[in-house]
């Protein structure tokens, strides 16, 4: 996994370079595969942290390294070409492997593996007090059959209770183009 994460990076390099990107964990990208012990670090993260430092901003990889989420301004190109943080404008990347039914670690982190939901908690609601906005990026989608019921329940209750500071979220792992649209719990 590692000479192919390794090569993708390279690739990033070379031919989006002057592009922001935002790395997220999905359920292949760790040591053991669909497996993440959230009672360690993962070597991988701290693998890709490596691969991808030229994309978080410093409080990113504090937090990256813990277990695989963060939050940072969003970055776009001003007329000149260069990449700029916009004001109030948050990328909010959510590890959720934390809720993938095949992570058999689960069993015995039930309850918050992690602490992603309290940090996603604690994160949308400073983002609230600030009177910002953020845009939410994750692998495994919360109402997807392979997200554990009670973890996309939890989850689902913090979207909605932020649903006004949530403008946008996007989710990969089902390989197919999924439209939807979140309404209240």
């Amino acid at each position: 996994m590692s000479s192919l994460q390794t090569r993708l990076a390279q690739f990033f390099a070379a031919n989006l370079s002057s592009y922001a990107l935002y790395p997220l964990e999905g359920n292949h990208d760790f040591a053991e595969p669909n497996s993440q012990d959230f009672t360690k670090q993962d070597p991988m993260i701290a693998f890709n942290l490596k691969l991808w430092d030229q994309y978080f901003d410093d409080q990113a990889k504090v937090v990256y390294a813990k277990h695989g989420y963060y939050s940072q301004r969003l970055r776009v190109k001003d007329v000149n070409g260069t990449l700029q943080d916009v004001e109030g404008m948050n990328v909010v990347v959510v590890n959720t492997e934390a809720c993938y039914n095949m992570n058999f670690y689960l069993m015995s982190q039930r309850d918050d593996p992690g602490d992603i939901l309290k940090w996603l908690n604690a994160t949308l609601a400073e983002f609230e007090a600030k009177g910002e906005i953020a845009m939410l990026m994750a692998h495994h989608p919360p109402g997807d059959a392979d997200c554990l019921y009670q973890w996309g329940f939890r989850y689902r209750a913090i979207l909605d209770r932020y649903q006004h500071i949530v403008r946008w979220s996007v989710y990969g792992h089902v390989h197919l183009e999924v439209m939807g649209v979140a309404h209240s719990i």
